[in-house]
């Protein structure tokens, strides 16, 4: 009968939702039958367990007090945008044989959906399961509906009733398990355990405090509070009790749950419990979801897990109390402290013992000796000192905590000596608990005072002594700095490129120090971790004068823009960005491992290039054994310079790295990306060359290359580029069918491949053919066939494929064209064809083509149209864009469409074709030109005209000085199309000649009776000087000489006897043309005369071969005052009359052999 009922429920269910398809959220979330519920955020429950330092993870889960059997449906509506909602069916453990449940060790594992706004509906068709909704958010608040209403036995503490609950036990007898819940633990239990027990008087209250109180205890022992500042705070998360059919033990803990197993009566003991009752296996079992993985080195996981059953044990309240420690004389119940003693006597006996020593010789029976060394702290420095150790452990920065086992005991040794205001060295020495030499460097510099006590010997105390606490230090030190959070912001936003500038500084004030006043100072901030782009925690460290730390959470979201994040075997562990203000690599990582299963592989590669990859700057790479941290640190603050470029290389891309572009996530499809350097950030890079365009517009025909297209371009990157065609080719002669237009108008693709880096563009060019040297012949209906001269392939191209016939309305074999072409080379017989009008123009195009014409400067194509002039026949709408006429020339830039007569003659130049309408009309023209072996003229050119083809002949000029030095091969030849030039070469007859002579003049001067000196005038011209010219091909061997031809005398011969003429300092102009100097000048002579009164002859220069080329002056004068130095001397025995005197000179150039 129930099952029917349940049946009928659900057709009902079903029959509403399909009767209101059409808008299902809007009635269905109004239903006044739906549980409705508040999900408070309580945080990723494994995140939190790794920022509180604590060994297992609590439970983020909310009880609904649901059951939800095997193939039933539930429906869940969400109000909002949840940011991480998640619906959990199951329950924790292993079950058999319990009623609603499939056997075995199922957990969640078909139970676990993520919840969107709107109806969510499930089904579990694998077991029954207890209903849980998980928000993982640390914001954001969510309202849900359920489709299913409480159905267990449910008691919220504090808001049920004993009563009520009592009666629910009987009311749902027939499902599985009973729920309990308050603010610190979820506990479900199964009815067919405990339903006899918790029908007992308010037993379900009784056991809900006294698990409470000893979570708080608990939470207390580890340093956090749910109300807590900074590191004190407690994430809320609470402790999940099952109750499955079997575990390990009594009891088990391990992550999201705490197992109490029906394999044993230890749960029924523990439902039993009131507030007089102590459980050492539950408090411990508690312990291990808060024992700190820091302090917990090889072989004490069941030893520090004890620091908070011990904590718990010494504090619990009720009857028994004070129960104190375990370790205390008064704990009549246990034989704890023998352990303690007996590794005291083994130390004492042997120098070298050591609890390594005492675990090997007693390896199940070690546990509560080595629990001595470290409950004895709190017994001697007070019950708060784990509490405070574990609040200085959680604010010290992730990269500073210990991770090997050496390294957490010093590090042990250090944060304890903190705590205790105390250098703790004697007391570790004590206990063989080896010190090194660098932890007792740190120690000293902390300067810490030294231990006063014995306090070692605490822990075998007898009762008097732990009354008098004869080795107890009660003095508090520990003080922990605060700060007040002053922004009310929800959460703080920062974009990843400034994260090696994050601070949170600016958001806190009040700084202090409880209880103890001390001064407080900032010390740095960071964030849990720096790959994860969702709002988490962001820390702010704060150091006190007695260098204790606190560190305070502040929500936070790192903002992506042109990032790169790597991820690996356990998710990200690195991104990477660049911030254009520093100028440097911003690479942060985490702790995770890349990919650990493979350690010696590389996964990710950095690199960094200078501008167009001509240079490397750094190289970075990841194996898998690395962690992010490690890989980041070796690429972070690395400077780049503008236009530098990154490549980043990563294993397996496509599932490992995500890759935003202005702060939105994009597809990664390959494995290297490249990023340049910009002013205002970096940016993916663009391998594509930029290109510069030439003008696309080209003559018809013409083979088109990727080089016409492209006038130039820049490389972004190293490697050769060479340009292709794409799928798009150019269509260089027209296809059958093809309008012109299409033709004439076409675009092709380009791509471009580098030598490095394969295809890196790809383009499209518009671009357009122009008539040019191009004879358009339509066809009846179209454009027939074009004929082009191909000026770079020097032939006549044809173009025209459809096979419609040339003239349809005269489909006779009447001539239609004739074309003859004929040769420049008049040993080349003419080339002739004939059109007619049933001539289909493909085949007329196979006629021009098939010919192989090719054509040089000087042939003629002559072509004799029956329809000249007349309008082409029924030309289609297309093609009269272009041609109207029965033949349309493009020729010389111009279009021609109307002609004087039937045969048009079309010249081959240089330049393409030249229209003429009589053969008369060619003309040619040859310039003759007489010019030196310069090049420079040295006569009037002729010019000579004449029809082309006919000949001509030149002969050379008779000039003046010039003597013919060759005669051109081109003498004589035709007139041709081009214009022509003969050339005559001249070589210039050389001479040697002497041009000038400055004349003397000395001027009027007094007569003296003493002997006079007198210097010649200086001349208009400046200086005296004499010219020589050589000009001869082979200049020098010659020889200039000065005579005195007579004495000076007046016109009536009285001579001026003894006078004496001298010239000196002569010297050659400066000259840079190369030629040289005459090697023999003589400087400084004086003419005499022999007794005959004949004149003495001097060598004034002398040039040997190959000197005294060109054009030289040789100047008489002092160089630096251009004073003439050409002097007269009349001694004083001369007789001197009032007159005027003179003398000639001879000089005399002549050559020497």
């Amino acid at each position: 009968m129930k099952v029917k009922i349940s049946h009928l429920f659900c057709l009902f269910v079903l029959t509403i939702l399909l009767n209101i398809a059409f808008s299902p959220r809007s009635i269905y979330a109004e239903s006044a039958d739906l549980l409705k519920m508040t999900i408070i955020p309580r945080g990723d429950a494994k995140t939190e367990q790794g920022k509180e330092q604590r060994r297992n993870a609590h439970t983020s889960f909310e009880s609904t007090g649901i059951f939800l059997p095997k193939d039933e449906e539930i429906i869940i509506y969400v109000e909002e945008i949840p940011e991480n909602l998640e619906l959990h069916v199951g329950q924790w453990g292993n079950y058999t044989n319990v009623t609603g449940l499939t056997d075995g060790k199922l957990q969640f594992n078909s139970g676990k959906v993520k919840l969107q706004q709107g109806e969510n509906r499930f089904t579990n068709s694998l077991t029954g399961g207890m209903v849980y909704l998980v928000n993982s958010s640390t914001t954001q608040t969510v309202q849900i509906s359920l489709s299913k209403n409480i159905n267990v036995p449910y008691f919220i503490q504090g808001k049920t009733s004993v009563e009520d609950f009592k009666a629910s036990l009987e009311q749902f007898s027939d499902v599985p398990f009973m729920e309990f819940v308050n603010e610190d633990t979820i506990a479900t239990i199964r009815m067919d355990r405990a339903k006899d027990i918790f029908l007992k008087d308010e037993q379900v209250d009784r056991f809900m405090n006294y698990v409470s109180q000893a979570i708080r205890l608990e939470n207390d022992a580890a340093g956090l509070d749910f109300n807590g500042l900074g590191i004190t705070k407690k994430a809320p998360q609470r402790i999940h009790i099952a109750n499955p059919s079997d575990g390990i033990g009594k009891f088990y803990c391990t992550d999201f749950h705490l197992g109490m197993h029906s394999a044993t009566t230890g749960d029924r003991e523990v439902f039993n419990s009131g507030e007089n009752m102590t459980n050492w296996g539950l408090f411990h079992e508690i312990g291990h979801s808060y024992q700190n993985p820091f302090y917990t080195w090889d072989n004490m996981s069941e030893v520090t897990v004890n620091i908070y059953s011990d904590y718990v044990q010494s504090h619990l309240t009720g009857n028994n109390s004070p129960y104190d420690a375990i370790m205390s004389p008064n704990n009549k119940h246990n034989n704890y402290r023998a352990k303690v003693a007996r590794y005291f006597t083994n130390i004492q006996n042997d120098s070298s013992w050591t609890m390594e020593a005492e675990i090997a010789k007693y390896p199940t029976d070690f546990y509560f000796a080595a629990l001595g060394m470290y409950v004895t702290l709190p017994r001697t420095f007070g019950y708060d000192f784990y509490p405070e150790l574990n609040k200085l452990y959680r604010a010290t920065p992730a990269v500073d905590l210990p991770s090997t086992n050496e390294e957490k005991k010093q590090f042990f040794i250090i944060m304890a000596s903190k705590i205790a205001n105390r250098d703790l060295t004697p007391y570790f020495d004590f206990w063989h608990f080896a010190v090194t030499e660098e932890t007792k460097q740190t120690l000293s510099a902390l300067q810490l005072p030294p231990l006063e006590k014995e306090i070692w010997k605490d822990i075998l105390a007898t009762e008097q002594e732990e009354q008098d606490g004869t080795y107890r230090i009660s003095e508090s030190t520990y003080t922990l700095p605060y700060a007040d959070l002053t922004d009310a912001t929800a959460s703080i936003r920062i974009p990843f490129e400034e994260m090696n500038r994050f601070s949170l500084e600016s958001y806190f004030s009040n700084l202090r120090s409880e209880p103890i006043t001390s001064p407080v100072r900032y010390l740095k901030s960071d964030i849990a971790d720096p790959t994860n782009f969702g709002i988490q925690d962001g820390y702010a460290y704060f150091e006190n004068e007695r260098m204790i730390k606190n560190r305070f959470s502040v929500p936070t979201q790192i903002m992506p823009n042109n990032t790169y994040v790597m991820a690996g075997q356990n998710g990200s562990y690195a991104a990477l960005d660049y911030d254009p203000s520093t100028k440097e690599l911003v690479a942060i990582g985490n702790q995770k491992q890349i990919l650990q299963n493979i350690p010696n592989n590389i996964y990710p590669k950095v690199t960094v290039y200078s501008a167009k990859m001509k240079e490397k700057k750094l190289y970075a790479e990841g194996y898998g054994r690395d962690t992010g941290v490690h890989f980041a640190s070796k690429i972070n603050t690395f400077k780049v310079a503008e236009n530098d470029i990154v490549e980043i290389y990563h294993r397996e891309s496509s599932k490992r790295v995500s890759r935003y572009i202005n702060g939105k996530k994009v597809t990664t499809n390959k494995d290297t990306y490249y990023y340049i350097i910009t002013p205002n950030g970096w940016k993916e890079l663009d391998f594509a060359p930029v290109i510069q365009w030439k003008p696309t517009d080209f003559p018809i025909a013409k083979t088109l290359i990727p080089q016409d297209f492209i006038a130039s371009y820049d490389n972004p990157v190293t490697g050769d580029l060479t340009f292709s065609f794409g799928t798009t080719l150019p269509t260089e002669s027209v296809k059958q069918g093809q309008s012109l237009s299409s033709y004439l108008n076409q675009t092709v693709s380009l791509t471009a491949q580098n030598s490095l880096f394969g295809s890196v563009g790809n383009y499209l060019a518009p671009f357009n053919y122009h008539f040019e040297d191009t004879i358009v012949l339509p066809r009846h209906g179209g454009y027939g066939t074009m004929l082009t001269f191909d000026k770079e392939k020097k032939k006549l191209i044809a173009q025209g494929a459809d096979p419609y016939t040339m003239n349809g309305s005269d489909p006779s074999t009447t001539p239609l064209i004739t074309i003859k072409v004929t040769y420049a080379n008049q040993e080349k017989p003419p080339t002739m064809i004939e059109v007619k009008n049933n001539t289909r123009a493909n085949a007329f195009t196979k006629m021009i083509n098939d010919q192989n014409i090719a054509l040089e400067t000087g042939d003629m194509i002559e072509i004799t149209h029956a329809r000249i002039n007349k309008e082409a026949i029924s030309l289609d709408l297309d093609s009269q864009q272009y041609v109207t006429k029965a033949l349309t020339a493009f020729v010389e830039g111009k279009k021609y469409e109307a002609f004087s007569g039937p045969t048009q003659y079309f010249l081959v130049t240089d330049t393409g074709l030249n229209l003429y309408e009589t053969p008369e009309a060619l003309v040619g023209t040859v310039t003759v030109n007489y010019v030196d072996e310069q090049n420079d003229p040295i006569h009037t050119p002729d010019v000579l005209s004449g029809t082309i083809g006919t000949a001509y002949t030149t002969s050379p000029k008779q000039i003046e000085d010039y003597t013919l030095k060759e005669t051109p091969e081109n003498n004589t030849g035709r007139f041709t199309v081009e214009e022509q030039s003969v050339t005559y070469i001249y070589t210039k007859e050389g001479k040697l000649s002497l041009d000038f002579v400055s004349p003397i003049h000395f001027g009027t001067h007094p007569i003296s009776k003493d002997d006079m000196l007198v210097t010649a005038e200086k001349p208009l011209d400046a200086t005296h000087y004499v010219q020589i010219t050589d000009t001869r091909t082979i200049p020098g061997d010659w020889v200039l000489q000065v005579q005195q031809s007579q004495q000076f005398k007046t016109a009536n011969n009285i001579l001026l006897d003894g006078a004496l003429l001298s010239i000196s300092a002569i010297h050659a102009e400066e000259k840079t043309d190369q030629t040289k100097i005459p090697s023999i000048i003589n400087s400084n002579f004086t003419l005499t005369f022999d007794e005959k009164g004949i004149g003495s002859v001097q060598n004034v220069l002398t040039a040997k071969a190959g000197e005294g080329g060109g054009r030289w002056r040789f100047h008489f004068n002092e160089p630096t005052t251009n004073v003439p130095s050409i002097d007269l001397l009349i001694p004083e025995a001369t007789t001197k009359t009032i007159d005027s005197y003179s003398s000639q000179l001879l000089w005399t150039l002549s050559t020497v052999p």
